[in-house]
């Protein structure tokens, strides 16, 4: 606790209490901490009519935003024709 008590009330020169190198960038950092603490994932099938009748469900009770529900039914309901219909966004186009 001096140490700690030390440094946040005096001026130090920062190569003084310099304790590691370089950062790591976010990628990098979760690479590691997902090695290191590896964790098992469980597999759970969810059939697609439960998940439209879940979100017409949120979506009519008010517990979940429409637009998300909207989302969410679009995604697995809708047929290709009206999904098509949309205008294409623009930042997508390059990555065809």
């Amino acid at each position: 606790m001096a140490t700690i008590k030390a440094v946040c009330e005096t001026r130090l020169d920062p190569a003084i209490y310099k304790l590691f190198g370089d950062g790591i960038g976010f990628n990098k950092f979760m690479v590691t901490i997902e090695n290191v603490y590896p964790k098992r994932r469980m597999k759970v099938a969810v059939s697609a009519n439960f998940i439209l009748w879940a979100a017409a469900m949120l979506k009519k009770s008010h517990l979940a935003p429409a637009s998300l529900c909207d989302k969410i039914l679009t995604f697995l309901h809708k047929d290709a024709d009206y999904l098509m219909s949309h205008r294409e966004i623009p930042s997508t186009a390059r990555l065809k």
